[in-house]
Parts: structure tokens; C-alpha cells; sequence
């Protein structure tokens, strides 16, 4: 897959208070490479996501990794284990220096291909669930119209909560592109100070 196909989002505007306000809700915050196909379009993202605390993936930590796989009729799959520390590292690396002394042609990446990439099979407007924060100066005034323009854009507010002069909103599925135009208008309204986070939830 072109790697120009793939959402790429790190961590730094993640903060503290939205682990923990994600923790009462009962979601953990984990950084997911998720690819999903439905047949005819593959979709591939890397960004933090909200998981239910329940979920498999919810409880790997430290140095272990996991892939978590969902099949039409295997159902749920996971694979675990150690990703980091001296050992696992040093594996990766001869791996991969391995691999590269067997290839004849320099490429910065070597898994791009040399044939034609049919780049109208990659889904690159994704739909999941969102968490979204909005800061406000007055909570009550935009608490109303930040629900008004995501439902004026057909996406459905499933839970609102408030914490100091925060609205927490959660959101049902919608298109990345629709949330994002919702919260371009939201940041220009008066009683809104900025929107401090948006974190995806997956399931």
C-alpha cells in the first residue's frame, strides 16, 4: 500500500486529562495501526484511539505488542508478544538488514513495488466514533450550538459530559471529513476557545 494512502497521526496533542476523562468513560487511550478491507477499498490509519477498557488490546503494556485480527469466519484473533527491550529489537534489525542485502535495486522503502498501484482502491476518508473536547468560555451557549452543527451535519451525539468549562462529546460512526468540517465551525464560534482534542474510538 502507498504509504501516501495511510493516516498517519503521533501523540504529542494527546494530554492527561483526556486519559483520565477517557478512563471514566471507560475507554483506554492506545496508539493503533488499524487496516480494514471490505472487499473492494482497503483503508489503513495510524493515530491514538480510545478502546474499551474491555477490549483485548486495552491490556497490552510495557514492552509487549499485539495484533488483533478480525475474520469473516475465525471471528476474533490475537497474536501477542514482546516488541521492545534488547532481544526483540536486535531480531528485527538483522531481519531487516538481511532482507535488504538481498535486494538489487536501492529504494527507500523496500516494500514499494515496481508495478502500477491502482490508488482508487485506497480509502482514505475513514469512518469510526469520536471523542471530541471543545474548551469554552461560556459552556452553556456553546453546549447547545456545538451539538446543534453536529447534528445539522447528520452526526448523531451519543453522550455529552462536562468537566470545568469542557464539553465532552461523544459522537456515533461518521466520516472523518464530516467531523472535521463540523469542528472547523465550532472553532470559529465565540463561546468556544479552541477544540483541545479529538481522539477516535474504536471498537
Amino acid at each position: 500500500m502507498p504509504i501516501s494512502k495511510i493516516y498517519r497521526e503521533g501523540i504529542s496533542n494527546i494530554s492527561v486529562k483526556d486519559i483520565a476523562i477517557g478512563k471514566e468513560l471507560g475507554y483506554t487511550l492506545k496508539l493503533l495501526a488499524i487496516s480494514k478491507n471490505d472487499g473492494k477499498m482497503t483503508e489503513a490509519r495510524v493515530h491514538p484511539a480510545f478502546l474499551p477498557t474491555e477490549h483485548p488490546l486495552s491490556g497490552v503494556k510495557g514492552s509487549f505488542n499485539a495484533v488483533f485480527v478480525h475474520g469473516d469466519n475465525v471471528d476474533d484473533v490475537m497474536l501477542y508478544g514482546r516488541g521492545a527491550g534488547s532481544l526483540p529489537t536486535g531480531s528485527a534489525i538483522v531481519s531487516d538488514i538481511v532482507f535488504a542485502s538481498k535486494q538489487d535495486t536501492h529504494r527507500r522503502f523496500y516494500w514499494e513495488q515496481d508495478e502500477e498501484v491502482d490508488h482508487s482502491t485506497f480509502a482514505t476518508d475513514f469512518s469510526t466514533e469520536y471523542y471530541v473536547r471543545v474548551e469554552t468560555s461560556d459552556l452553556a451557549s456553546a453546549s447547545q450550538k456545538v451539538v446543534s452543527a453536529f447534528a445539522k451535519a447528520g452526526v448523531e451525539v451519543v453522550k455529552t459530559l462536562t468537566k470545568d468549562d469542557d464539553l465532552i462529546i461523544i459522537t456515533s460512526t461518521a466520516k472523518e471529513s464530516v467531523v472535521q468540517g463540523v469542528l472547523a465551525l465550532v472553532s470559529d464560534l465565540a463561546s468556544v476557545i479552541k477544540v483541545g482534542a479529538l481522539i477516535r474510538l474504536e471498537r
